[in-house]
């Protein structure tokens, strides 16, 4: 009922479930609870959440300091989410200790930041190290480290897996040769290994490619190949919301196809009644103008107050400036 697999899609049934299993003491069904909780906004949601992620680490579930981190995140509390990792990384979660690394480096890492993220890595390396996808990201952020030897053997990890045609491996060193992320920039290569990766069957390199295309980032703006992709992953993703707002976006802004801000509008309604606030914010202000839609000042506030409430801040801006404006629903200066 969450994903809409099989049924329609129905969050409060869903929410139904999870709840009743999480009252027998699933704590995968605490951590999905959570990320409902989260998806709907608000202090009111995000304390259940919290709530709910805190039972399913006393119940040991490996992925809720995970979610709770980013929970933190999500909110701008890195010093709880830095907190929350470490101490599930000392108790020896693996995942932690590599999502504790990817914190640290996240942003102008400081040199402790680097040493500490180093360290972190080493170890989740070591107890990963059967794991071709989870080695696969652990090479990669060892190239965002700004010591040689640490490149070096980023690098050489990276390599080695793409001779053993793991699509993971292709994707992050093509991102990064797309990039010059640590290694000198090769969009020629970047581009093949991602056009292997997708054959492979790796969606996120389709995306990434798809993206690059779009935004000339890296590669040659070419936005027909792009909005191509994007669709390619729509027929097999169709509740992707990342996928359906790129497709919005396309038919808004008549990038790659001709403009068409109906079905824009129709890809935004799908991702704001999954919850995306992305989604809800190009949807409230479809309906404040009008864009696609016939203008309606009241679902407008709807749905850009549900984005504001998930900290979006151009939902905020938008609201605010319709309150003053007259264009919603009450005039309120």
């Amino acid at each position: 009922f969450n994903e809409g697999r099989g049924v329609p899609q129905d969050q409060a049934l869903a929410a139904t479930w999870f709840s009743r299993a999480a009252a027998a003491g699933s704590g995968a069904a605490m951590v999905e609870l959570s990320s409902l909780y989260s998806r709907a906004g608000g202090p009111g949601h995000f304390n259940l959440a919290r709530d709910s992620l805190e039972k399913a680490i006393r119940a040991g579930d490996a992925r809720a300091p995970i979610a709770l981190a980013k929970l933190y995140l999500v909110r701008g509390e890195r010093t709880l989410a830095e907190m929350t990792l470490r101490r599930s990384a000392e108790s020896g979660s693996a995942e932690a200790a590599l999502s504790l690394a990817e914190l640290y480096l996240s942003g102008q890492a400081t040199a402790d930041q680097q040493s500490a993220a180093r360290r972190w890595l080493s170890v989740a390396e070591k107890a990963m190290a059967r794991d071709e996808d989870q080695t696969s990201r652990i090479a990669s952020m060892y190239l965002r480290l700004p010591d040689a030897g640490s490149v070096e053997h980023g690098s050489s990890a990276l390599e080695a897996l793409v001779r053993k045609n793991n699509p993971e491996a292709m994707t992050l060193l093509a991102t990064a040769l797309l990039h010059g992320a640590g290694i000198q920039r090769d969009p020629v290569r970047a581009e093949a290994l991602f056009r292997r990766a997708i054959q492979l069957g790796h969606d996120g390199a389709r995306f990434i490619l798809a993206k690059a295309y779009r935004d000339g980032d890296g590669l040659q703006r070419d936005p027909a190949r792009a909005f191509a992709l994007y669709r390619e992953i729509y027929r097999e993703e169709p509740g992707d919301t990342k996928i359906q707002i790129a497709l919005g976006d396309a038919y808004a802004r008549g990038d790659g196809v001709p403009p068409n801000r109906r079905l824009a509008a129709e890809f935004y309604t799908q991702a704001a009644r999954q919850g995306d606030p992305e989604g809800q914010v190009r949807l409230g202000t479809a309906y404040l103008y009008g864009a696609g839609v016939d203008r309606d000042s009241q679902k407008s506030d709807h749905w850009l107050s549900r984005a504001g409430e998930a900290g979006v801040i151009e939902a905020k801006v938008q609201l605010g400036s319709a309150k003053l404006s007259g264009l919603a629903a009450t005039v309120d200066a």
